[in-house]
């Protein structure tokens, strides 16, 4: 009986180590995942507003370019950004799969657009000759928008950082918790074996006692 007990003890724990390691594998993967995100999110983040500072400030170079091979070289410098930058939130966005960041990314979106259209009104401004113009546009117009743009970034690498820190700390949490479930469960194989072999042992110290009155009394 003993030796069914030990049986059934040892299955017990070694079910519970193997539960264990596949947990911690779990968490492992989850982590990785979260780092590998946020990671590749501010990476991402911080190209965009790369790309597009080169580009503004292409623009904004362009009213004091008078010769029109250097003119058209910002240009192309401008729209090389921009095609950069495409590429960027393509990516961006396929990663991108939770609700409120997905939320936060389409108002980059849409900044990012109301930016392009005065970009495309400025730029005709210009090939029209008409530098003063493009010049009160690029004050009035496409810095605030820019800004905004930029803006919006900010706000979307703000909502990254906290759900990469709301996700760690489920993690955590969780972790913590089959943590002291593992050692509750654990705990169980052990007391059941020691209260068994304590039965076990008064069992037989009876019988034993039991015996040695039957052997007196013959």
């Amino acid at each position: 009986m003993l030796f069914r007990a030990l049986v059934v003890v040892t299955g017990l724990l070694l079910a519970l180590g193997l539960a264990g390691r596949f947990y911690v594998k779990k968490i492992d993967g989850d982590y990785s995942r979260l780092v590998e995100k946020s990671i590749a999110g501010f990476k991402s983040l911080q190209e965009i507003s790369r790309h597009s500072a080169r580009s503004y400030a292409a623009l904004a170079t362009l009213p004091s370019a008078r010769e029109p091979d250097v003119q058209s070289q910002l240009v192309a410098l401008s729209d090389r950004e921009i095609a950069d930058n495409d590429k960027i939130f393509a990516d961006l966005s396929a990663q991108t799969d939770r609700g409120e960041l997905r939320s936060v990314l389409m108002t980059v979106k849409s900044a990012r657009n109301e930016f392009h259209k005065i970009r495309k009104s400025y730029l005709e401004l210009l090939r029209q000759g008409d530098v003063s113009g493009a010049q009160v546009m690029s004050t009035n117009a496409m810095q605030p928008a820019y800004l905004t743009y930029m803006e919006a970034c900010g706000d979307f690498s703000a909502t990254l950082e906290v759900q990469a820190t709301s996700i760690n700390s489920q993690i955590t949490t969780e972790t913590n918790r089959m943590r002291v479930l593992f050692l509750i469960v654990s705990t169980v194989p052990v007391i059941f074996a020691v209260s068994l072999s304590v039965l076990l042992f008064l069992f037989w110290f009876s019988m034993s006692r039991l015996q040695t009155k039957f052997d007196f009394c013959d």
